[in-house]
C-alpha cells in the first residue's frame, strides 16, 4: 500500500517557505545588533496583537462557535491572560524559540548550518545565498509533494472499498494525541487523549492485527495525520505522529475496529 509518509509530511511544510523571507546583507545576517533592532520590532507587533486582544469582547470571541458557553468562558478568560500586554517580550521569545525548532525540523542539516544566525532567519530574514539555497529546497519539496499527490490520487480508488460511516467518521484524532498502546495477542489497544481532536473517543480497539510498522516513540506523541483503507474485508491503519522533532509511525491491519468514548 502507498502512503503519505512522515517524508511526505515534512517536505510538504517546505514548499512554500522561501515566501516568507525578506532580503537582509550578508552582514545584517550575522550581526547581533541587527537581531536585537528587529527582534524589538516583532516583540511591538506581538505586544499590539495582544492589546487588541485585550480589548475584546467575550461576544467577539464567541461568535460563530458552538462550544458550550461554560468551556468558551474559560477559554475567552485563558486567551486574554495568556496575551497580556507586559508580557510581550517573553511571548516573543517563546514565539521565536519554537519557529527556530519548527526550521530546525523542516528544514536540511545541510541548510541549517549554513544559516549565519538561526534567530534573524526565524524572523524572516535572509542574504541572498541562504534565499537561494531555501528557494532551491522549497522547489525540490514542490515537486516531490506534487508527484506523491498525484500518485495517491491515480491509485486511491483502486486500492480501497466504501468504509462504514460509523469507522470513518470516527477515526482520527489530529490534535489529540496517543496516551498508551496495549498489545494483547493479535489485539491492541489505544488509549487516547481527544483534548485538541474535536473527537470524544477515549480508546480505539483494534481486533486480528497484523503490524506492519510501529514505531518507538508513539507513546505521548501527539497525532497529526492518519488514514485509512479497507480492502478485502481488512482495515489498513496509517498514522504519523509527532514527539519533539520525531515522527513516529504506524500501519496496521486490522479485521475490525471499535470505540471507547467520554460521551
Amino acid at each position: 500500500m502507498y502512503y503519505y509518509t512522515k517524508e511526505w509530511y515534512l517536505k510538504s511544510k517546505g514548499t512554500g517557505l522561501y515566501l516568507s523571507l525578506s532580503r537582509c546583507t550578508a552582514e545584517e545576517a550575522g550581526s547581533r545588533e541587527y537581531f536585537e533592532k528587529i527582534f524589538a520590532i516583532y516583540t511591538d507587533d506581538v505586544r499590539f496583537e495582544c492589546e487588541q486582544i485585550k480589548n475584546s469582547t467575550y461576544e467577539m470571541f464567541a461568535e460563530d462557535r458552538t462550544e458550550s458557553e461554560e468551556l468558551l468562558k474559560q477559554e475567552f478568560i485563558r486567551w486574554h491572560e495568556e496575551h497580556d500586554p507586559e508580557d510581550a517580550e517573553f511571548i516573543a521569545t517563546a514565539r521565536l524559540s519554537e519557529k527556530i525548532e519548527y526550521l530546525k525540523m523542516i528544514l536540511p542539516k545541510e541548510i541549517i548550518s549554513e544559516i549565519p544566525d538561526i534567530r534573524i532567519f526565524a524572523l524572516g530574514k535572509a542574504d541572498e545565498r541562504i534565499t537561494e539555497l531555501v528557494t532551491e529546497y522549497s522547489e525540490e519539496c514542490r515537486s516531490f509533494v506534487m508527484e506523491v499527490d498525484s500518485r495517491f490520487e491515480d491509485e486511491y480508488s483502486a486500492r480501497t472499498e466504501d468504509i462504514p460511516d460509523e469507522i470513518w467518521t470516527e477515526y482520527g484524532f489530529k490534535g489529540g494525541s496517543i496516551n498508551k498502546i496495549i498489545r494483547n495477542g493479535t489485539d491492541m489497544t489505544f488509549y487516547i487523549n481527544n483534548c485538541g481532536s474535536g473527537s470524544d473517543v477515549t480508546a480505539m480497539h483494534l481486533k486480528d492485527c497484523a503490524v506492519e510498522k510501529l514505531d518507538e516513540g508513539l507513546e505521548g506523541a501527539e497525532w497529526i495525520y492518519n488514514e485509512m483503507y479497507f480492502e478485502n474485508g481488512v482495515y489498513e491503519l496509517h498514522g504519523i505522529c509527532r514527539s519533539k522533532n520525531n515522527f513516529p509511525e504506524f500501519i496496521i491491519h486490522t479485521k475490525d475496529i471499535a470505540f471507547d468514548y467520554d460521551r
